[in-house]
C-alpha cells in the first residue's frame, strides 16, 4: 500500500471519529477492519441518534467521506436512519 493510500485511509477513518463525537450522541462505536485478499473494507458502527442520508445536504463531514472513497476507488455505503444509528463502509482494493 501506497503512503498517499494509507493517509487517505486514516483521514476517512478520522472524518468518521470526529463526526460520531460531533454529531451522533452515541454511546456505543465499534470499528472493524478486514483484509482479505487485496481488499480493505473499513466498518464503522454506532448507536447514535442517526441522521438521513438522503437528504442530509449540510456541512463536510459527508462530502469529504465522498471525496476520500472516490480518491482511492473506493466504495462507500452509509447506511443511517433517524433514531437507529449509523454504519459507515468503506470497500476498496489495495492494487
Amino acid at each position: 500500500m501506497s503512503l498517499e493510500f494509507k493517509r487517505t485511509i486514516f483521514l476517512f477513518y478520522k472524518e468518521c471519529l470526529h463526526n460520531i463525537v460531533k454529531h451522533s450522541a452515541a454511546s456505543m462505536v465499534n470499528i472493524d477492519v478486514l483484509y482479505a485478499g487485496r481488499t480493505v473494507v473499513l466498518t464503522i458502527t454506532d448507536n447514535g441518534k442517526g441522521f438521513n442520508p438522503k437528504s442530509h445536504t449540510s456541512g463536510l463531514g459527508l462530502k469529504n467521506l465522498k471525496a476520500r472513497a472516490e480518491q482511492i476507488n473506493g466504495d462507500l455505503d452509509i447506511s443511517s436512519e433517524p433514531g437507529k444509528g449509523t454504519r459507515i463502509s468503506l470497500s476498496v482494493k489495495t492494487t
